[in-house]
This record gives structure tokens, sequence and C-alpha cells, in this order.
């Protein structure tokens, strides 16, 4: 089975038995399925660097439970931004679906656009913005009581989408060498012209980070704990499911 089925049978098994909140316990017949379809996915080894992005990405790829690292916790959504086989991820270059480009034309239509963020004054100010729309979603998925985004002030790049001089949404990237990861990807208002923006702003995350020299970009979310609405969202702008090891 290549990895387009076993990711398609993964989609469909996470579809209907898949939650938020830890699950595996509770359908070991499906759990016993979903490893051996993790265990056919294309997979990397991520040798991090120093620094605080790359103990971001470490902290997150290098995720256990009760300090033991099986394959649910190396699955990963990876979009592949260059040719790179040196790697070892047997996988295409990861690209927008036709839905995907159509709706980021449609936030430029809109008025969206985007600019790199590297004023430290405006950086809290969007980290505020973006503590009290978490605190505030209206989906309980994606709403948190008291989230911890501090360390977002340690990474580099951050991009804002906007409209007619507000913020919309906020992306920053934690780079280390050909490695990076989505470490913040969310709106910071409810509107539709976000939902748009969301689309635009993963074609810019995307070419930014190859501009920086990245082959693999890596979504910082459990893929197997996701609402639906996420992982399909990864999927239409060119993510992929992966085993990421930390070595």
């Amino acid at each position: 089975m290549g990895p387009t089925a076993i990711e398609s049978e993964l989609a469909e098994l996470l579809h209907e038995h898949g939650r938020t909140q830890f699950w595996f316990h509770r359908q070991p017949a499906v759990l016993a399925r979903v490893l051996r379809l993790i265990r056919g996915l294309p997979s990397v080894a991520y040798r991090p660097d120093a620094g605080a992005a790359a103990a971001f990405i470490a902290g997150h790829l290098g995720r256990s439970r009760w300090g033991v690292r099986t394959p649910l916790q190396q699955v990963v959504l990876v979009r592949q931004l260059v040719d790179h086989p040196a790697a070892g991820l047997d996988a295409p270059v990861g690209e927008p679906n036709r839905t995907s480009r159509k709706k980021a034309r449609r936030a430029e239509r809109q008025g969206v656009g985007w600019r790199r963020v590297t004023d430290p004054e405006e950086k809290r100010l969007l980290l505020a913005a973006a503590v009290r729309q978490e605190q505030v979603h209206p989906d309980e998925n994606y709403r948190s009581e008291s989230p911890d985004l501090t360390p977002l002030l340690e990474l580099d790049p951050w991009y804002v989408a906007h409209l007619d001089g507000n913020p919309l949404l906020l992306a920053v990237l934690a780079v280390d060498r050909d490695c990076a990861m989505l470490a913040y990807f969310r709106g910071l208002q409810v509107r539709e012209e976000v939902s748009n923006a969301r689309y635009l702003m993963s074609e810019v995350v995307a070419d930014e980070a190859r501009r920086l020299g990245v082959a693999y970009l890596c979504a910082s979310g459990n893929p197997l704990r996701m609402p639906g609405g996420l992982r399909h969202f990864a999927r239409s702008v060119g993510f992929r499911l992966a085993r990421v090891d930390v070595v």
C-alpha cells in the first residue's frame, strides 16, 4: 500500500473514531490498525541544531507519553517544499489543491494583505490579541482558558495578515536549517476574511520558508488528535502525513 492509500485510510479511521483528547485506549482494534498504517508512512530523521528554534521543534517532534515514544508520537503533518531526496522522505513536493488556490485569490480580492513583523512591541501586542482570541473562540476545539504563547517571542520570523489595518491572522515559524515548524498559525478574529486568509498565508509561509532554505515544513500538533476540519485544511494546502524521528 502506497503513502496516498495509507493516508486516505488513516483519514477515514480518524474521521470516524478520532478525538481531540486521548482516545486510543478506548479503541484497541482501531489503534492496532492505525499503528500498522503509520509504519508504512514515509519517514525522515530530524537532527536538531542549537538554539531556541531547534529546541522548540525538537520539543514538539520528540513528544512522548509517560516517557515512551511510539509511532503514535512520530506521526507528523509535513509539507515538503523542495525536492530533497537526500533527507530520506520519499514524498512529492506538497502543493495546495485547486480549492485552496481559489480561496487564497479570494482573500486577495477582499483586500487581505500581509507583512513580516519585526518590531518587538508589535509582537507583544499581536501575542496579547492571540491570547484573547483563544480564550473566547466560539469553537471549543480551539478555545483555551489560559494559553501560554510567550515561547513564540523567542522565535522568528513572524507574519501577520491584515485587512484595512486590522490584524486577521498570526503566523510564526521556528526555523532550524532545512527544517521548520509552523509554531503558530491562527486567526485573530472570527470572520469570512480570516477563513480565506488562512489559505493565502499558507502559501506566504511556504514561499518565505523556501526563501530561507527550508525543505520541510512541519505542523506542531499531533494529527491523530487534531479536529477533523484542521486535518482537512492541512491536506488541502499541501501537508501530508509522515513519520519524523528526532535523533
